[in-house]
């Protein structure tokens, strides 16, 4: 049987087994594309979505796709969006309805109170207006709605799996048991980027790196990881309100066994795994020694201009500090063990950033007040 060739990707050098360009990079120059589109492409791509919809009443996948793109890459305005596919009956994708005017929200919002309302169109509703209440102003409205919602459930929440709070969390808000409002969500958007060596050294977040003490974890003994360093002193970082360094603490071959992975911290660069790992006796320890030394070995480093705040909300194998994560599956943020509050998304890292071919991507959530961190890993 003929052994593959690999054929290193002529652009990152990832090793692959086909001619071209990996799919990361063909990922990221169709990303280019539409960054570097001009005003008047961008314009015209809206107009013929917008035609789409008003003379079909919906969008093929691969203008699904092509919005969900401007939304994330060029933050475009989708308030024309909102209006048309209200009048049209459309509640998918929930981005439509980012910009929505108010009106448009009251609306929904008044389709929500109704008991006679279809439970997939309820979900699908209870996203659209959760995302329309990212905007500080909107919010109120669709508040007041998921409260009394929370308290007086219509009938067609039967059928559905959670609470709207549940909801929320795609537009970066929830609130918590005593209904006050939390952030989910930071404002500000960096990428994390390959760097040289030297910008690494230099670099006030990175990934996957050896902690101060070569520790090995208690469960499995393969050696621990710093999955991410942050020093929130660097002028850069100023919005994540953290007022010194922090190190959140992983051992990468458990951590995948344990639905719930919390690490205590401090700002000083130390941390500590909370929970008593739980792991089948027989389960393999997939991150050997010499995949550590390759893991830690990354340079990506922080990058050096803010992105719009759903850069990274798509399926690029970038990995970002604030803003919106790409979720491989629903979002997902933790409740701390401490206080019992909603956490809040702080990064996500694609395992195949720090390892080829590793699946699934890693996020890390924290409750400032409590200085607890999750890490959380999903993957198709």
């Amino acid at each position: 049987m003929a052994v593959k060739q690999v054929i290193p990707c002529p652009k990152c050098g990832r090793e692959k087994y086909y001619e071209g360009l990996c799919w990361v990079c063909q990922a990221e120059e169709e990303r280019q594309d539409i960054v570097n589109m001009s005003k008047e492409q961008e314009e015209k791509e809206i107009n013929s979505l917008l035609n789409i919809i008003a003379s079909t009443g919906e969008m093929e996948d691969e203008q699904e796709v092509l919005f969900s793109k401007l939304v994330c890459y060029r933050d475009i305005n989708t308030s024309a969006f909102a209006e048309l596919a209200y009048e049209k009956g459309i509640y998918f994708p929930c981005g439509l309805y980012k910009d929505a005017s108010e009106q448009v929200v009251k609306n929904l919002c008044t389709l929500l109170c109704q008991d006679d309302l279809d439970s997939f169109i309820a979900n699908q509703i209870l996203l659209c207006v959760s995302v329309a209440a990212a905007r500080k102003e909107i919010r109120p409205i669709v508040y007041d709605c998921f409260v009394k919602l929370h308290k007086e459930p219509r009938a067609w929440r039967a059928k559905l799996h959670v609470n709207p709070d549940e909801y929320a969390v795609y537009g970066g808000w929830t609130y918590d048991k005593d209904f006050n409002i939390v952030e989910t969500q930071y404002p500000v958007c960096y990428s994390l980027v390959q760097g040289t060596k030297e910008q690494h050294e230099h670099s006030p977040v990175t990934i996957a790196q050896a902690t101060n003490q070569e520790e090995r974890c208690p469960v499995c003994q393969a050696k621990m990881f710093d999955v991410i360093k942050i020093d929130g002193r660097d002028p850069k970082l100023k919005f994540l309100n953290i007022d010194g360094v922090i190190a959140i603490k992983c051992c990468l071959s458990c951590f995948f066994y344990n639905e719930d992975y919390f690490v205590s911290y401090d700002l000083e660069g130390n941390s500590k795994v909370l929970n008593d790992l739980q792991r089948d006796e027989e389960a393999e320890c997939f991150i050997s020694d010499q995949d550590y030394e390759c893991i830690t070995q990354n340079t990506y480093v922080l990058g050096e201009h803010p992105t719009p705040i759903r850069y990274h909300a798509q399926w690029n194998d970038w990995g970002s500090i604030g803003g919106f994560a790409f979720w491989i599956q629903d979002v997902e943020i933790k409740h701390c063990p401490k206080c019992g509050k909603p956490m809040k998304y702080l990064a996500q890292i694609p395992w195949t950033n720090v390892l080829n071919n590793a699946e699934g991507y890693g996020y890390i959530e924290i409750c400032p007040d409590c200085q607890i961190a999750a890490v959380i890993h999903q993957q198709t």
